[in-house]
């Protein structure tokens, strides 16, 4: 653990606010809490920030970890420590850290990710204050599985700094923009809480936010994967998912309602976005292998109006021929087999 005073050490004297606040959500990360901190902490920057840790009722050791940091650390580490789980009264964790917020911008770290480059904060910095017309700046990140050694590269934008459009971001073109990689302006946060307050979906109210930050202008995309997201931690949001596929559908319908509820909220000028990620999130719901034949049904009818005469015919032969998927999946990775061969030989 880094002292108070090597973390701040080249603080400017001219700046008495933080300028970056960091929420850290947290919810039984027992095992992978102080690493998650640590990361935060281990920040060189040339401005003051502050760290917001929401803990939402857990009943192993987080808490305890959340305090002994927040005593180690006073005017950095301020924790919010929950006697009641909110998230289950539909209550979500940044209506309580946003009313805390003190930094010009807001960056996210959740207890079960962790940032890997200590020039992180100061980047994306630097990146915002370079270009005042965006609200939103990410970076690729690592993604790893639990019991997995290997990692995957996400969200990758390409190999160099760039503006990336709205409508890339919306579509997800690039894979999905891991939430320990995003920084936003504060001035979104009231329209995000209000767009939030009517929202069904309360759980990834992280995919809302990098929309509406990149509604203005866009987001800035710094190609270093400064972050690493751990998939599937037991308890966590993305292991309930993999569990139980009847949530799987009832989180695609969430987000597909969310779409066309932010769709009016931009003035229709992002309908073919919109339109074109509800079509992914479609084709990805009647092939969850996990889900019953009515479920999946159900699932298609509601939204088959999104979908074009092909995409219809090929989700039908889906729902109804459940073996398909898993033809098309092995013939995938035959072939992608076959490929890497073709070129180890050569």
């Amino acid at each position: 653990m880094r002292s108070l005073d090597e973390i701040k050490r080249h603080w400017s004297p001219e700046l008495t606010e933080p300028l970056v606040s960091v929420e850290c959500i947290v919810y039984h990360n027992e095992g992978n809490l102080a690493q998650t901190l640590d990361s935060i902490l281990d920040q060189e920057t040339g401005f003051p920030f502050e760290i917001i840790v929401h803990d939402d009722a857990s009943s192993d050791a987080t808490p305890e970890i959340v305090r002994r940091y927040e005593k180690a650390y006073p005017g950095i580490v301020k924790a919010i420590c929950q006697q009641e789980n909110q998230l289950s009264q539909g209550i979500r964790p940044d209506t309580f850290t946003s009313r805390l917020y003190r930094g010009k911008y807001i960056a996210s770290c959740e207890g079960d990710d962790y940032w890997v480059d200590r020039y992180k904060l100061a980047k994306q910095v630097a990146m915002l204050e370079k270009h005042p017309e965006c609200d939103l700046c990410f970076h690729s990140s690592y993604k790893i599985e639990v019991g997995s050694t290997g990692k995957e590269r996400v969200a990758d934008y390409g190999m160099s700094p760039r503006l990336v459009p709205a409508g890339e971001i919306i579509e997800r073109r690039h894979g999905s923009i891991a939430t320990a990689s995003v920084m936003v302006r504060s001035s979104i946060t009231d329209a995000y809480l209000e767009f939030m307050a009517g929202q069904e979906d309360k759980v990834v109210g992280d995919v809302y936010f990098q929309i509406m930050a990149a509604i203005r202008g866009g987001g800035c995309y710094l190609p270093d994967a400064m972050s690493v997201y751990r998939y599937k931690v037991p308890g966590s949001w993305s292991d309930s998912q993999a569990r139980n596929p009847g949530i799987k559908l009832q989180r695609l319908r969430q987000r597909i309602c969310s779409h066309e509820r932010l769709d009016a909220l931009t003035d229709y000028r992002f309908t073919k976005n919109f339109k074109a990620s509800s079509r992914h999130l479609i084709l990805k719901g009647v092939k969850e292998a996990g889900a019953t034949l009515h479920d999946k049904h159900e699932f298609y009818t509601r939204f088959s109006h999104y979908l074009s005469v092909s995409e219809r015919a090929f989700a039908s032969l889906v729902i109804m021929c459940p073996w398909l998927v898993h033809f098309i999946r092995r013939m995938r990775a035959r072939a992608s087999r076959h490929l890497a061969n073709r070129a180890i030989g050569t």
